[in-house]
């Protein structure tokens, strides 16, 4: 069995892969395709609109909560 359920890669770069894949559409529902840890990449469809920002904002911050030493970044209070 494989880690990665796409073969995506980075120029120049062949032993790196990417951890997420995600698209942004003008709608207003969230919908995770592949989000599984054991598995990359992480494959989400976001909503992008006015008003409807909240799921990009909060997956951004799992992000920066994943990657980043805690002491680099202010936890966001909502």
């Amino acid at each position: 069995m494989f880690k990665y359920v796409l073969n995506t890669g980075i120029r120049n770069d062949k032993y790196k892969k990417v951890d997420y894949l995600v698209l942004l559409y003008p709608g207003e529902l969230e919908e995770s395709m592949i989000e599984n840890e054991n598995y990359a990449p992480q494959v989400k469809i976001l909503p992008s609109k006015p008003k409807f920002e909240r799921h990009l904002e909060d997956f951004i911050d799992t992000i920066i909560e994943k990657e980043l030493p805690s002491t680099l970044y202010k936890k966001r209070i909502r």
